[in-house]
């Protein structure tokens, strides 16, 4: 595995290996709104694959109905089968996850200096995609998402074949890697040189406190869950344990791969639709004319605010959980000294001074009265 030093990586390596083969890392967390809420890790198994193309004589897909819930769609469009049409339909009132707005000059400027790290897994260039989303498009693409075979992903769209695997995944997005590894899904890797209670200790925020046994946003700390939050949002669906353990550690991760079972588990169990953003470009790669359909503008960003809203506050050069914060702030003001009420000796030595000399003159005066 490649190894580099990350700032604000704290991973100090004990081999402890095979403690915990066949150990599945809970995720960790999150939704795209930016919730604390922990996200089950996703089903491996991909029960859908490419069905039957009903064609015709030709051999082309048939064209089948209009797509009436969407004005921009008012055409006919393909689909694989009668099975892909019906799952279209139900997939109209799924939730789509488009992710956020990712400027990794903008969070240097925030004194959160990530973009070292994602330069070095060689993912900076896939934050640079429009932040634009065709959201019937995206629809159609997981409707008539299938997998030929492992490792391989291939959907209909506006009769358009596109035909994604990890080698069109890296040319699309600019993804540079070289000894790059995919983190296993639902066990713990048999040649991580940490087990996963370790790796937990190395990622959580106080390692000296007793570590759950499921790491939740609030036992990271505010590097690792930025981090953890833009994968899980923008790049991935979930992130767990040991993915943020490689990140933070310094080990390659090869995310083209992971985009790719990740669509697959889509297939499987299509409950929300991911990967908004990151679809855009897949779709103007296919020379597809978008200036048609509606557009969906992504608004969401990571800024100070997004920080402020997962309860942080930004003191000095560093970012602190507004707990924390208040809690410095609350000592600090015990340690400051109350305010004197000490009078010099001095002072009241002249004062009774005074008031002798005013006695003294008193008894000197001589009244009359006539």
């Amino acid at each position: 595995m490649a190894k580099s030093a990350i700032p604000f990586s704290s991973a100090t390596r004990k081999s402890s290996r095979n403690n915990n083969k066949g150990k599945a890392p809970a995720a960790i967390f999150l939704d795209s709104d930016g919730s604390d809420d922990q996200v089950p890790l996703a089903s491996v198994a991909s029960s859908r694959g490419k069905l039957p193309v009903d064609s015709d004589d030709s051999g082309s897909p048939k064209k089948k109905f209009k797509l009436y819930f969407d004005s921009s769609l008012d055409k006919k469009v393909d689909f694989w089968s009668a099975s892909h049409e019906v799952l279209f339909h139900s997939l109209k009132d799924k939730n789509l996850v488009h992710g956020r707005v990712v400027d990794l000059d903008i969070l240097s400027s925030l004194d959160f200096h990530i973009k070292n790290l994602f330069e070095f897994q060689g993912w900076a260039n896939i934050f640079s995609v429009p932040m634009i989303v065709y959201e019937p498009l995206i629809r159609l693409f997981f409707a008539n998402l299938c997998s030929p075979k492992a490792g391989e992903l291939e959907s209909l769209v506006l009769g358009k074949r596109i035909f994604i695997n990890c080698k069109k995944i890296d040319s699309i997005f600019g993804i540079s890697c070289s000894r790059i590894m995919a983190p296993p899904k639902n066990c713990w890797p048999f040649d991580c040189d940490v087990s996963y209670d370790q790796a937990k200790r190395e990622i959580a925020l106080d390692p000296s406190k007793v570590i759950p046994s499921h790491l939740g946003p609030k036992d990271l700390p505010f590097e690792s869950r930025v981090i953890a939050h833009i994968v899980a949002t923008t790049l991935l669906t979930q992130c767990d344990t040991l993915f943020v353990y490689y990140l933070v550690s310094g080990v390659k991760v090869h995310l083209s791969s992971l985009i790719i079972v990740t669509m697959t588990d889509v297939i499987a169990d299509p409950t929300s639709l991911s990967f908004g953003m990151l679809l855009t470009p897949i779709f103007e790669y296919q020379y597809m004319c978008l200036g048609d359909f509606s557009q969906v503008f992504i608004k969401q960003c990571y800024n100070s605010r997004a920080f402020q809203s997962m309860g942080f506050i930004h003191c000095g050069s560093s970012w602190l959980l507004k707990t924390d914060f208040n809690e410095s702030r609350d000592k600090l003001e015990k340690l400051k000294p109350s305010a004197s009420t000490f009078i010099s000796t001095a002072k009241i030595t002249a004062a009774l001074e005074n008031l002798d000399t005013m006695h003294a003159k008193l008894d000197a005066m001589t009244i009359t009265v006539s």
